[in-house]
């Protein structure tokens, strides 16, 4: 089983995207910062190890707001765990890491045009999880 841990930065309506350059498939360019966890790695650790390698930052994640299990069998399934990164301010520094052409503000509105449709849903499950009283964790299956 593979492990992921991304965080979820906002600001208003808007939400942290990365942008990893051309891949070969349209959602693989765009997505919330984060990593694959590593053997024995817990989420929050490659939530945490991924923010920093990418964009510079060190944070704690608020909060899981949202869990995406997708699985064929015990080899192909992968868990996406979705943390609360809490808002930024709308001046900060970022040191792009490794892999990493930039990073842009998106309108949740907007999101299609940039990522697949399952990673919108999770994106905007997330997001909604993590509005002032929305509830608990969100589990997202397919």
């Amino acid at each position: 089983m593979r492990i992921e841990g991304l965080a979820l930065f906002r600001r208003e309506e808007d939400v942290l995207l990365l942008d990893r350059g051309p891949r070969l498939r349209k959602e693989q360019r765009f997505d919330l910062p984060g990593a694959m966890a590593l053997p024995g790695e817990l989420a929050t650790s490659a939530s945490r190890r991924g923010v920093r390698e990418a964009l510079g930052l060190e944070f704690t994640p608020r909060g899981l707001l949202a869990v995406h299990a997708t699985s064929a069998d015990d080899e192909t399934s992968h868990h996406t765990f979705i943390f609360d990164g809490g808002p930024l301010k709308r001046s900060f520094d970022l040191l792009l890491g490794e892999g990493v052409l930039g990073c842009l503000w998106v309108h949740r509105d907007n999101l299609r045009d940039l990522v697949a449709e399952r990673v919108e849903w999770r994106i905007n499950v997330a997001a909604d999880a993590g509005a002032i009283d929305a509830g608990p964790t969100r589990y997202l299956i397919s």
